[in-house]
C-alpha cells in the first residue's frame, strides 16, 4: 500500500513539473542613456526622452559612419551614412526609439523637444 502511494505521489509530481508549459517572451535589456547632448561612438543608445524629441546628428570626424533608428520591435525605421561636418534632423523621437551608430565615428546629438 505505502510503495503504491509513493509510487502514486511520484507520478503526479512528475506529470505536474514536466507538463507545465513555461512561456518565455524574448529579453532584452537595454541600458537606458539620460538625453544628454554630447558626443557618441559606436554603439545602440535608447534615450530616456519624456515626450517627442528632434536629435540633430553630426558627424564630428571624417570617416564613414551611419546612423539608424529602430522601433521597440528592433525594426529599421531609418538608416543613412552621415555626412561629415552637416547637421541633419532626426524628427520624432520618443524613448522606445534605439539609436544605432555603426562606425569608428564621433557623432555629436543634440535633443530638442519636438513641437508636434
Amino acid at each position: 500500500m505505502i510503495k503504491k502511494l509513493c509510487l502514486s505521489i511520484t507520478i503526479i509530481i512528475c506529470l505536474i513539473l514536466f507538463n507545465t508549459t513555461v512561456e518565455a517572451d524574448k529579453i532584452y535589456m537595454r541600458p537606458i542613456t539620460p538625453p544628454i547632448s554630447s558626443v557618441y561612438k559606436e554603439g545602440f543608445y535608447s534615450f530616456d526622452i519624456k515626450d517627442k524629441s528632434t536629435l540633430t546628428v553630426r558627424l564630428t570626424t571624417n570617416t564613414p559612419t551611419s546612423i539608424m533608428v529602430l522601433n521597440k520591435n528592433q525594426n529599421i525605421e531609418f538608416i543613412t551614412n552621415i555626412p561629415f561636418n552637416y547637421p541633419f534632423d532626426l524628427n520624432n523621437i520618443t524613448s522606445d526609439k534605439i539609436i544605432g551608430i555603426v562606425g569608428d565615428g564621433e557623432v555629436a546629438i543634440s535633443f530638442e523637444k519636438s513641437n508636434s
